[in-house]
């Protein structure tokens, strides 16, 4: 989570509202059971004698009364006004954040999604006037720049670190699973095409790079989900990538034909996607002398989000290519691609102090784009590299988990190679993820794949033991 969020306005909002303090109190020692025993802590794991278990079993309760502290107080104080709304969406953070931590990912999946929901509401109705929005480089001196999809259209009333907060939300539901109907997507596909206008051609720092980026990110991920909820529909199947076992909404359709004919993506579909990969390619121009000059001379910190920023830059075109392919082919033309995203990876992942074991980070880092490499690149050296990386260490960010993630990879990967007898993985050896079925109770998923195409085309049903894992 972006620090200005937590060390300006959530220890503000703390001050005003005590409530707020004990959820607070409840994420700090959620985060020492999960740095006590690694990820997934509140299993309350044996990490050496019984009394640091039970140090680790205390934390939680005490996490626990603290949480239920939170919720009356949200329930007793929240009002239907401005300044309530305001506070809901602040509570909204908290709430999913503490539910992201015990690994109710179900739980803050609806409360992020309400959030997200209400933020959209509330912009809808405060579009930001033509005359207060600035350009880059054509605005005054210290003057606030009132960008729509970047910064809040009345920050007086709702701060920008929030909106951009529930940005950064909204991004990982887009990359897990999204149930919103194709009509809102095609509405939140055009969110800040008036900033997309407006981007500098050179890029200043990387906090006015990451907020770009992060608006193109949203805008394509709209667009893909559009098309897929569209298709899903067109073929009766239900368009979630991730289902849980423990709610009706997320079971898994048991009669879906995975014999996937050649899809041919219509024309207005293909100049659409070449809008938004042309927007990632103006603002990779735009960040290319600034991450010049910050691998040159610039500090540690700054060369890891330079480094980030790059990553994602370099990934999103590949989704974009491969979510209207109809074959995993269409992967072997980015191996330059990957082997920048690697070495990138290397330079930000090989470092001792980046990730302690089993730290947590509330937004998306490098876990999601850097796998990339381990699920669609063929190449098997890049990506056993890519997977040692991911199995160094265990983190999390958000919803994504190190080393879960590398599993889900090693499965796609150990199909593939027992299917091929050549160092070169052929068609009708490649497998594509379908589905991936979390049961949370016995720690387990199961993933449906995709193996070959057309008619020769075999699903596959791999289940996966994760309980040293969360």
């Amino acid at each position: 989570m972006q620090a200005q969020l937590w060390s300006r306005l959530l220890l503000q909002a703390s001050q005003d509202q005590p409530y707020i303090r004990n959820a607070i109190f409840a994420i700090g020692a959620l985060s020492k059971t999960h740095r006590g025993g690694g990820v997934g802590a509140y299993r309350y794991k044996t990490i050496g004698t019984g009394d640091n278990e039970l140090a680790l079993q205390q934390y939680h309760s005490f996490a626990l009364r603290h949480y239920d502290k939170f919720l009356r107080g949200v329930r007793e104080n929240i009002t239907d006004d401005e300044a309530g709304r305001r506070m809901a969406m602040i509570a909204c953070i908290l709430v999913v954040c503490i539910e992201t931590l015990q690994n109710h990912s179900q739980a803050a999946f609806f409360h992020s999604r309400a959030g997200i929901d209400l933020m959209h509401d509330w912009l809808a109705k405060r579009p930001c006037p033509a005359s207060e929005i600035r350009e880059g480089d054509g605005a005054q001196p210290n003057s606030p720049k009132r960008l729509p999809g970047i910064a809040s259209p009345a920050p007086q009333i709702v701060e920008d670190e929030l909106v951009q907060q529930f940005s950064r939300m909204e991004i990982q539901h887009l990359v897990q699973f999204d149930l919103r109907t194709p009509e809102r997507h095609a509405r939140l596909k055009h969110e800040g095409s008036t900033s997309i206008k407006l981007m500098p051609t050179e890029f200043t720092d990387t906090q006015e790079a990451m907020h770009f980026m992060n608006l193109i990110r949203r805008r394509t991920y709209h667009f893909m989900a559009e098309i897929l909820v569209n298709r899903n529909r067109t073929a009766g199947r239900r368009h979630s990538l991730l289902n849980f076992g423990d709610h009706e909404v997320y079971q898994q359709d048991e009669n879906v034909n995975f014999s996937f004919q050649r899809v041919t993506v219509p024309e207005e579909v293909q100049v659409e996607r070449e809008m938004y990969a042309s927007e990632n390619r103006r603002w990779a121009q735009a960040f290319e002398p600034l991450f010049r000059s910050i691998n040159k001379s610039g500090s540690y910190r700054e060369k890891i989000r330079a480094n980030l920023l790059k990553i994602i830059s370099l990934a999103l075109p590949i989704r974009l290519a491969g979510h209207l392919a109809a074959s995993e082919l269409v992967y072997d033309q980015y191996l330059p691609e990957f082997r920048q995203i690697l070495a990138l990876g290397e330079s930000v992942l090989d470092h001792p102090d980046l990730f302690v074991d089993g730290s947590f980070s509330f937004d998306l880092g490098i876990t999601y784009d850097f796998s990339i490499i381990c699920m669609s690149c063929r190449d098997r050296t890049l990506r056993r590299r890519a997977l040692a990386l991911l199995n160094k260490k265990s983190w999390r960010e958000g919803p994504f988990g190190s080393k879960t993630m590398a599993d889900v990879a090693t499965c796609v990967m150990e199909f593939e190679e027992k299917a091929s007898d050549t160092e070169y993985i052929p068609e009708q050896a490649r497998v594509k993820l379908t589905n991936v079925h979390v049961d949370v109770a016995k720690r387990s998923i199961t993933l449906t794949l995709l193996q070959g195409t057309g008619e020769s085309a075999r699903q596959i049903t791999a289940h996966r033991d994760w309980s040293d894992m969360f």
